[in-house]
């Protein structure tokens, strides 16, 4: 039923008239027009007398049905709308203003089914929704689908005729010849009657012809890429060879009897000329069956070369020589010079290549090169490497053996298997494992008489470098194994020297100096021992810039132990346990707990005596804790945010409500809030604050307060609101209205006390609801 409504001093039945209006703007000249994403919606309120319900705020609620008037939802939206004053409203379905929205307008389908309209009405009295009718729309709104429909019409462009099934009659904007292609045509442009034409290529093979250009006048293509094929084969004679030559060829020239296959003299240029492009082939290539016989010869009586191989590629050599029969123990190449001149002479004249001037591989048993001096009167090396660059004079690499073997065979020789000497400032030997897996010491020494494994001698006093440097990455840099008492054994002889002294890396971060490890339950791993008065059982400090003088760690290797404890084991001492004094401008004391996930307390501390439980000075008493937890503060205190919250209880979920929320006092439950729904309610208590500076609450300081909301009372406090007591200015006073947790501009005239919730810090003058700040004081 409707609802009764107190209308100019009597009782009326209200009922509310509603006239559609779908503003489609017209339907477009073709379908390809775009559709519109909303519709025009007016109406028109009036009372059971058929007077209009003027400046009055109501709630609409529009529901697209499909098919029938109880069929599935498409769409729905909520608006809330205040009449004018001839009690006309307007609004937008599908554009924006609603509070409430279900779906997506765009997405219905208006071209299959039926649809209905229902209309819903809320007078903001607190009774709801009420049925106001739904209605079948007649006129589909064709505009919504029309830009589905297909293309039509005369085709133009490169088309000609008519949509649906136009013809191609241009390419480009260049005209195509109208008739049908016979076999191997193709589509040419002919340049005389510019349009597309059919054709055929212009050469077939096989071709014979003459004629005279600056360019190939023979130019033959073998696109056959099988294993032997041939371009050109000339055969001088009646009987091939039968030798077998490898892989496809371009011209193959094959004689019977004594001559060449192919021959070329040139006077000035290359008797023969061969380029390749191709992997692991050659330019020229060249076969002889005879003994003693060459597949290639050259010979010079100049100062040239009587073989030259050259390579221009990316990935060809210059020259190759194989041998590829197993028995042969012959070299595959093999040079003599009875001059004063090396017998082999390779150079790499490219500055910029890394890649060795000679590069031997070995597949065989033997090694990849021997060099034997045989002159017993020679003081040369056998091998004589000398580099002015920054790279390695000698660079060996192996896979399993060693990379290099120094062997003195001479059992009366005094000379080191090794020697290395250096002039620069470098290290005359540098000794490197780069397996981080490798467990086996970088350099092993074994020496099986009485002497020293390792003998290090500085011979300048001036020297104030170590005898023995190590850097070590890892856990260890020096590790002694001794079957003797004293693994280290050190005595330093100055006034103010040190007998034993440990340093980690001036630039590493978690280095330690010394480390001593104990599994003693009584004693440390490092223990110190000072008898003196004022003295320092253990005594740290730091020179770094963030240094630490002492460093305490917990929790290594997966431990539950201490970072650091410190004991105070007699009882009649009187001195603190830990004293800390800084005369720097840094804090005294700095407590960091870096684990996001922990739960536990930053700072714990149990005091068992009857004084207070803290106290901070500066001077005088400034901050005082007692042992029965109230604080004492000198100078009064300080907290973020902006008002004074409570913790309360709400109806339902806390989920339901949010900052800015209008709170009344719930009269279902005890002690209990909930969002207010009518105007000028006289049970305001607040709003749900954003972020309180002070929270109070009736529960103890540790309990759980995720049920409840924060209620502000007092301060500046974001607030709902909307135009339904009008537009609000800066001070208006502010009450309740019908939309649910909103506030409104207040009539001064009808505010009774207890219904003002605070005074309006902002303005606030817009179609939809909105947040201003308020200064919220309930009165």
């Amino acid at each position: 039923m409707i609802p009764n409504r107190l209308f100019s001093g009597k009782h009326f039945h209200t009922k509310v008239f509603i006239l559609l209006i779908f503003a489609l703007g017209g339907f477009a000249s073709t379908l390809q027009a775009q559709a519109p994403r909303k519709l025009g919606y007016q109406g028109v309120a009036r009372d059971a007398s058929g007077v209009p319900v003027v400046n009055t705020g109501i709630n609409v609620r529009l529901t697209f049905h499909d098919l029938d008037p109880s069929g599935t939802v498409l769409y729905s939206e909520e608006w809330p709308v205040l009449t004018n004053a001839f009690g006309l409203f307007n609004l937008q379905i599908g554009g924006p203003g609603p509070f409430f929205t279900s779906g997506l307008f765009s997405n219905i389908d208006w071209k299959t089914g039926d649809k209905y309209l229902q209309v819903e009405i809320d007078f903001r009295d607190g009774n709801g929704y009420f049925e106001m009718g739904t209605t079948q729309l007649i006129s589909v709104p064709f505009a919504m689908y029309a830009a589905q429909a297909p293309p039509s019409g005369v085709a133009s462009g490169d088309l000609s005729g008519a949509y649906p099934n136009p013809t191609v009659s241009k390419i480009q904007g260049r005209d195509v010849q109208d008739l049908s292609p016979l076999n191997d045509q193709i589509l040419k442009w002919n340049i005389f009657n510019s349009r597309w034409e059919l054709g055929y290529d212009l050469v077939r093979l096989p071709f014979n012809g003459e004629g005279s250009m600056n360019g190939n006048l023979f130019d033959l293509h073998n696109t056959n890429v099988s294993t032997f094929a041939k371009t050109i084969y000339a055969l001088r004679g009646t009987s091939p060879t039968g030798l077998a030559l490898p892989g496809n060829i371009g011209v193959h020239g094959d004689n019977e009897g004594a001559g060449a296959g192919v021959a070329g003299t040139s006077n000035a240029g290359y008797g023969v000329y061969g380029i390749t492009s191709g992997s692991s082939v050659a330019g020229v290539f060249g076969k002889a069956n005879s003994p003693g016989g060459y597949g290639v010869k050259g010979q010079v009586s100049n100062t040239g070369s009587g073989v030259y191989g050259l390579s221009d590629g990316p990935f060809s050599r210059g020259g190759y020589f194989e041998a590829t029969d197993a028995t042969n123990t012959y070299p595959a190449l093999e040079t003599s010079n009875n001059g004063s001149g090396p017998a082999l002479r390779v150079s790499n004249n490219n500055t910029a290549s890394t890649i060795p001037a000679i590069s031997v591989f070995n597949d065989s048993k033997a090694g990849g090169m021997f060099i034997n001096n045989n002159n017993p009167n020679s003081t040369l090396p056998a091998l004589d490497v000398y580099n002015v660059g920054t790279g390695v004079g000698v660079f060996s690499r192996t896979q399993v053996g060693r990379a290099g073997f120094f062997e003195v065979l001479g059992v009366n020789s005094v000379s080191e298997a090794v020697k290395a000497t250096t002039v620069g400032d470098g290290p005359a030997a540098a000794f490197i494992s780069q397996k981080s897996t490798n467990h086996d010491p970088v350099v092993n020494v074994e020496h099986g008489g009485g002497g020293k494994g390792i003998d290090i001698n500085l011979t300048s006093p001036a020297n104030n470098s170590a005898g023995l440097n190590v850097h070590s990455a890892g856990q260890r840099g020096i590790t002694v194994d001794a079957a003797g008492t004293t693994g280290i054994y050190s005595i330093a002889f100055a006034s103010q020297a040190i007998g034993v002294e440990g340093r980690s890396g001036l630039n590493s971060q978690f280095g330690i100096g010394v480390k001593g490890v104990s599994n003693s339950s009584y004693h440390g791993g490092v223990t110190g021992v000072n008898s003196n008065t004022n003295g320092y059982g253990v005594h740290g400090y730091a020179t770094g810039e963030l240094g630490s003088g002492i460093f305490g760690e917990g929790g290594a290797d997966n431990s539950n132990g201490f970072a650091g404890r410190f004991v105070t084991s007699n009882n009649d001492a009187n001195l603190p346990t830990v004293w800390i004094q800084n005369y720097s401008l840094g804090q005294g004391l700095n407590i960091i707990n870096y684990n996001t996930a922990s739960t536990e307390d930053g700072i714990n501390m149990s005091y068992s005596g009857t004084g207070n439980f803290l106290v901070f000075r500066n001077g005088g008493n400034k901050v005082r804790i007692n042992n029965a937890g109230k604080g004492f503060f000198n100078g009064g205190t300080q907290t973020g945010g902006a008002d004074l919250a409570e913790a309360f209880d709400v109806e339902g979920s806390t989920d339901g409500y949010e900052p800015g929320d209008v709170l009344v006092i719930s009269i279902a439950e005890d002690r209990t809030v909930t969002r207010s729904a009518s105007a000028y309610s006289p049970l305001v208590a607040g709003v749900y604050a954003t972020r309180p500076g002070v929270l109070l609450t009736e529960a103890s300081i540790d309990a759980d307060l995720s049920d409840k909301v924060p209620m502000g009372v007092t301060g500046v406090i974001p607030t709902k609101v909307c135009l339904e007591g009008g537009p609000i200015r800066r001070g208006d006073l502010l009450v309740t209205a019908s939309l649910p947790g909103m506030a409104m501009k207040a009539d001064p005239d009808k505010v009774k006390p207890g219904q003002v919730i605070g005074k309006a810090l902002e303005n606030f003058d817009s179609d939809h609801t909105g947040k201003i700040r308020v200064l919220v004081g309930i009165r």
